[in-house]
């Protein structure tokens, strides 16, 4: 009876389990891409925000007076540097690219000849990749901001550009003011595959994995991930478009959860199951004893009663007090 009971509980567990798998998955990976458009949202917050102080930073009244004193301006830049955490220095080139006056502790660049300094030139606004600086921790952007004037807007010539250093790690930093709360490790790449922020910081700028093109993460919304150390990961990425990063590449915004974390939820939810199937097999089990001992027990006994009288033995009777009330009544008959 028992293996007749566990068979239909096989039938139905198996593809209920299944399912069961594939539901939790499923809604842990709509977790991981809910937490990753929620970063995201806040990573292209913090970067417009970056981006309209520099646009302040431009129209500042001190730097870009041509006829200015580069003392004076130094002492605004030192203020500004102060003041705004995420300026690790600034410098100020005249429109040959020759360095005027810098806050830089170590000396900046005398001359500038790079593109993006002459498109500043030009009047753009140009804001580098992060890129390690040496001598310092973390990550760096560069930006090169012409300075306007009444009198330089019209004459090339006479434009002042001020390149700025900005921490990144200090823009990012911001973020854990408003960050979604949670152990899940949470990875920023470039449209490269190198690691922007997240894991150890000895590491970024270097490949998040060799192994997978950074391809990958743009093509695959969500999925499973197989780090180099072996540990399985469900992920799920946001991109980051180029109007959010304010450079000229877009980045992925990748979340991630070990898998052992999600299979002890799967885990858990199949062992309830199997629990609550156990326990209703059980109860069955039980159920058909107790209706054996009170139905089939007392017709068994009438029955053998009824084969000793049938074979003449008169004497011997039914118990009647044994079973239901019809097993009763029959036993009195």
């Amino acid at each position: 009876m028992v293996l007749t009971g566990l068979v239909p509980l096989l039938i139905v567990l198996v593809p209920l389990g299944t399912v069961l798998y594939n539901n939790i998955l499923q809604q842990e990976e709509r977790k991981l891409s809910e937490t990753s458009r929620q970063l995201g949202r806040l990573i292209g917050e913090v970067t417009d925000r970056t981006a309209r102080g520099l646009v302040s930073l431009q129209s500042n009244p001190f730097l870009s007076d041509p006829d200015g004193k580069l003392s004076t301006k130094l002492a605004e830049m030192h203020r500004l540097v102060r003041i705004f955490e995420v300026y690790s220095d600034i410098s100020l080139y005249d429109s040959d690219g020759f360095l005027l006056c810098s806050t830089a502790e170590v000396h900046p660049s005398f001359r500038e000849y790079s593109d993006w300094f002459h498109k500043a030139l030009g009047g753009e606004i140009i804001l580098s990749h992060p890129q390690r600086v040496l001598g310092k921790e973390g990550l760096y952007l560069t930006v090169y901001l012409p300075v306007d004037s009444p009198e330089s807007r019209s004459q090339v010539a006479n434009r002042q550009v001020i390149k700025a250093s900005l921490s990144f790690g200090q823009i990012l930093s911001t973020l854990n003011e408003n960050a979604v709360q949670g152990e899940n490790p949470v990875y920023l790449l470039d449209s490269l595959g190198n690691v922007l922020s997240g894991g150890d910081p000895a590491h970024l700028m270097e490949k998040f994995d060799p192994a997978v093109p950074a391809k990958h993460w743009f093509d695959a919304g969500a999925g499973t991930y197989t780090a180099p150390d072996g540990i399985r990961y469900l992920y799920a990425r946001q991109i980051l478009p180029t109007k959010d990063t304010k450079v000229d590449s877009p980045w992925v915004v990748l979340t991630m959860k070990p898998m052992d974390q999600v299979t002890a939820v799967i885990r858990q939810a199949v062992l309830t199951l199997i629990a609550a199937a156990v326990s209703m097999m059980l109860v069955a089990i039980a159920l058909g004893v107790f209706l054996a001992r009170v139905i089939s027990l007392p017709l068994e006994k009438i029955g053998s009663v009824a084969e000793r009288v049938a074979s003449g033995d008169l004497t011997v009777r039914a118990d009647e007090k044994e079973g239901s009330s019809e097993s009763r009544t029959l036993a009195t008959l």
